[in-house]
């Protein structure tokens, strides 16, 4: 019978502004990895968005024997969650008031699906696997931040593959085409985009207005989408009926003091989202990946980004590795 084994790697401690903690992982076959962050609210309260509390993993980072399975920011490991496994980071929190705790888990799973018995990390020797977590040099609006880490094994679980997922910025110096290379080697069954500004008013800009693949320079699935369509994509990934909650509401003041009027993107940081886009090359979660973007063999798979603006672009691609035979 199949089971899986839950474990506190690292129990709730206390982190630092700026530093790096770093621990191996355990050697069954892995599914998927989860970080709780836990922070207390400070001054500033109207403007603060769940992202920042993500934000406060400068860098996640998931290595077996020295090479990068899992490279991204933690609002990046957010959009990556929403988009692969319908997994929205909730933050938890009591009110926007000095003093009240927040709290969310980012998970990083190494399979299409978590659990999945063909499709995650292989077992490894004791410290070839190793989770690393850089932490911001400033924790904003927060205080008393600190971590819990659990993993999630398999240990009966045969991998075939697991996915890998590494972070690439560019940023323009001009607008207009921009060229980003894709890595080589392994299939590709999506690709994350973000941009860092989205058109909010008829003379604004997104940084990224259009993608086109290119595979030895011959365009390949997207000869041309725009990003407002391709942010369709990403949205339509993540929990069914998690937009209407963006719509405007009437919120009474718990204080009694008014009554507020209250955007609920705007409350609950879902605007987040609308900075990223999604490019899908695996639409029926192959095993085969009879629809993934084959690189192998290739000389050059990149993608053309229009860019609105000069702001940075961050392109995650999401690949599948075969596990090697040991």
């Amino acid at each position: 019978m199949p089971f899986a084994i839950r474990s506190i790697l690292a129990d709730y401690g206390g982190v630092v502004a700026g530093s790096e903690e770093q621990w191996d992982l355990p050697v069954n076959p892995l599914s998927h990895v989860d970080v709780t962050l836990r922070a207390t609210m400070g001054p500033g309260l109207a403007d603060v968005r769940w992202a920042e509390l993500w934000d406060l993993v400068a860098e996640l980072e998931v290595a077996w024997r020295g090479a990068t399975i899992i490279g991204a920011r933690g609002q990046d490991v957010a959009a990556l969650g929403y988009a692969m496994w319908t997994w929205l980071p909730v933050v938890y929190h009591g009110r926007y008031v000095n003093g009240h705790e927040w709290v969310t888990t980012l998970r990083v799973a190494f399979g299409r699906y978590p659990y999945w018995p063909e499709e995650m990390l292989p077992p490894v020797r004791r410290g070839e696997l190793t989770l690393r977590i850089r932490w911001a040099s400033a924790f904003g609006p927060f205080s008393g931040v600190s971590r819990l880490v659990e993993t999630t094994e398999v240990p009966d679980a045969q991998p075939r593959r697991f996915l890998k997922v590494t972070t690439l910025v560019h940023v323009p110096t001009a607008t207009g085409p921009q060229d980003v290379d894709l890595p080589l080697g392994n299939p590709i069954v999506g690709v994350i985009l973000r941009g860092a500004n989205v058109r909010q008013t008829s003379g604004g800009a997104n940084t990224i207005e259009g993608v086109e693949v290119l595979v030895d320079n011959v365009e390949y699935w997207y000869t041309g989408a725009r990003w407002d369509s391709l942010h369709q994509e990403f949205a339509r990934r993540g929990p069914s009926g998690l937009w209407f909650s963006r719509a405007h509401e009437h919120r009474y003041d718990p204080t009694g003091t008014a009554v507020t009027f209250t955007d609920r993107a705007h409350q609950y940081g879902l605007d987040w989202l609308d900075r990223y886009a999604y490019l899908e090359f695996d639409p029926f979660t192959d095993p085969d990946l009879a629809w993934a973007l084959h690189t192998a063999g290739r000389s050059r798979v990149h993608l053309r980004l229009t860019a609105g603006d000069t702001g940075e672009m961050r392109v995650l691609p999401i690949e599948v590795v075969r596990v090697p035979e040991r």
